[in-house]
């Protein structure tokens, strides 16, 4: 019985960093199919965001990610004329991460903005509205272990909550499929995703 127990334990223990590894971020941002007319993707500056990649040799970056339990993630950038929209996730091994670097991004966006208002995409969401470099506005979401982004200049709030939408059902469907074929029980699967 006493090895059964750490058989399952230690098997409980793997499955979590198995079921974050399995999880595409590139399948949870938004694409070129997703944007207004006119808007290409920029394939040099966008891609996948390792934690090396993005920390850049900052040891406090690193710790932060350690502490996070960030896995990875992908930025994907799109451009027509002067507008443009960058549509980014990071991956987190449990909920706890993503919703840590929510509360990072609230304290250290918050005094930017000219307003932020509160929204009803995934799990705790929020729009800012920032005049510093340009106006422009940054959703920031947490849906379960996932991270998620837009920043967007030269088009309407209204697209930008539209944008915001599109990619938290992609966000949503990619958990999903990672959930049902990691075989994973640590996430628990909802049985409806709220975006509204």
């Amino acid at each position: 019985m006493r090895y059964l127990l750490l058989a399952v334990t230690g098997a409980t223990l793997l499955a979590l960093p198995i079921a974050a590894a399995d999880l595409n971020p590139r399948a949870l941002v938004l694409r070129e199919a997703d944007m207004p007319a006119g808007f290409q993707f920029d394939e040099l500056n966008g891609g996948f965001r390792s934690n090396k990649r993005e920390a850049d040799g900052d040891a406090f970056a690193i710790a932060l990610f350690k502490r996070w339990g960030r896995v990875g993630g992908y930025e994907a950038i799109f451009e027509h004329r002067a507008a443009r929209v960058e549509s980014r996730v990071d991956v987190f091994r449990k909920s706890e991460g993503a919703r840590m670097v929510l509360a990072w991004h609230q304290r250290n966006v918050g005094s930017a903005a000219v307003s932020q208002s509160r929204l009803r995409i995934g799990d705790e969401s929020w729009l800012y509205r920032i005049a510093r470099g340009g106006p422009f506005r940054l959703m920031i979401w947490r849906y379960k272990r996932v991270f998620a982004t837009i920043v967007a200049t030269g088009i309407t709030e209204a697209r930008v909550l539209a944008l915001g939408r599109a990619q938290q059902r992609r966000v949503a469907a990619g958990l999903r499929y990672s959930d049902l074929h990691s075989g994973s029980s640590s996430i628990p699967t909802p049985s409806a995703t709220r975006v509204t």
